[in-house]
């Protein structure tokens, strides 16, 4: 017989996690791939799992999915920031690995062996030997979705087993202003009042100044987190999130990286390994301070919960040339680029407006800014990159 929580089927079931976990290893996937069944989804709302490509953990969640829908009737949320993310031809291909290992028959108790996508749905089906699709499941058990059409969704869809909502690569360097929002309207609508929903945010190590993180309230644990830790997180109003940092360079992996990808290149941490794909920039350090001569220091960069200053600068080798800092407070004489929300009249949107802002963004054009470090650096092409989505 079904549980429920606080027995009332208004707020959803109350999973047997221990039974799911056990349905789950009888799959007896591959010792090196990604493992959701160590992740506590009992005391979480949320999952973050980030990581390099290719641990396998978009697959593995979508088959810890399958096994409560097997168990439950659960039906997966696959979640992507874009319309087009989700059109046949571009997720054709994400569970593939799953048909190719053999986990449907399994998963089907043999009534299986292969999936179909059909508006926007994904359904289990029968394939004969020459391919031809025998039979279809009358229920789908995965539903495709985009935060973009979230308000579309509103007065169409109603999915009382929709529990698991997987949101996969949710930076994927477009972000709105309305991404967050139009998210959390999308969970509300999934859930409704229901409190057995799980949702899994998993992405690459791309970045650590996504304004998702911003947004979540993780900003400042995503960006002081190494390769290999977990930490639990309860915001200021009670929201459990746990996040992974996953490690991903297995032997094979490494014999994979030292066969390919064997290049210096902080780039390429995506792909092998490390703690964040970020590029590498010129270093103030590089400069000769008797060299230089500090024209302007009026204008800072607000992105997230940083503030940067741009030094104006000149010397005989460079030229004019932009030295950027880490800073901690603003004046009444400041200049400040920001795409977030105006605070008063020091702000300035994007990249500004007056000749003095063209110059200065001219100049980075022209690679002739310089930085603290390489973090500095990265939240600049950060801010640049979601700029043009605003």
């Amino acid at each position: 017989m079904e549980k429920y929580i606080n027995n009332d089927k208004l707020y959803g079931l109350d999973y047997d996690w221990k039974a799911i976990r056990k349905e789950y290893k009888k799959l007896k996937c591959p010792a090196g791939v990604y493992n959701p069944c160590k992740v506590p989804i009992e005391n979480c709302n949320y999952v973050f799992g980030i990581s390099v490509r290719n641990t396998g953990k978009t697959t593995n969640w979508l088959l810890f999915g399958m096994c409560m829908h097997k168990l439950y009737g659960t039906r997966i949320i696959y979640c992507r920031n874009r319309e087009d993310q989700i059109l046949p031809n571009k997720i054709r291909n994400i569970f593939s690995v799953i048909r190719d290992y053999g986990y449907i028959p399994k998963l089907t108790d043999g009534a299986y062996n292969d999936v179909i996508y059909k508006s926007r749905r994904w359904y289990y089906c029968l394939r004969g030997d020459n391919g031809e699709v025998i039979d279809t499941a009358s229920e789908s058990f995965c539903l495709c979705v985009d935060i973009e059409e979230a308000q579309n969704y509103k007065s169409v869809l109603n999915e009382p087993q929709g529990d698991l909502v997987i949101f996969d690569e949710y930076v994927d360097g477009r972000y709105r202003n309305s991404d967050f929002i139009d998210f959390m309207n999308l969970l509300s609508t999934i859930f409704r009042s229901r409190l057995s929903g799980r949702v899994i945010m998993l992405c690459n190590n791309v970045t650590p100044y996504s304004p998702w993180y911003n947004e979540f309230m993780i900003n400042k644990d995503i960006r002081s987190m190494v390769t290999g830790e977990s930490r639990s997180i309860v915001t200021p109003k009670g929201t459990h999130i746990y996040i992974e940092k996953l490690e991903g360079a297995s032997n094979d992996r490494l014999q994979v990286n030292s066969s390919y990808f064997g290049f210096d290149n902080q780039e390429l941490a995506g792909i092998t390994g490390g703690e964040w794909a970020i590029m590498d920039f010129p270093h103030i350090a590089a400069l000769k301070e008797d060299e230089r001569e500090i024209v302007d220091q009026h204008h800072y960069l607000k992105y997230n919960d940083i503030l940067l200053r741009l030094d104006l600068a000149t010397s005989e080798r460079y030229g004019l040339h932009v030295l950027v800092h880490r800073a901690t407070k603003v004046y009444d004489d400041s200049v400040i680029y920001t795409i977030g929300e105006y605070e008063d009249t020091r702000h300035r949107h994007k990249f500004g407006w007056s000749k003095v802002d063209q110059h200065l963004w001219n100049l980075y054009k022209k690679n002739k800014w310089f930085y603290q470090d390489n973090d500095c650096g990265n939240i600049i092409i950060s801010y640049i990159a979601q700029s043009k989505y605003l």
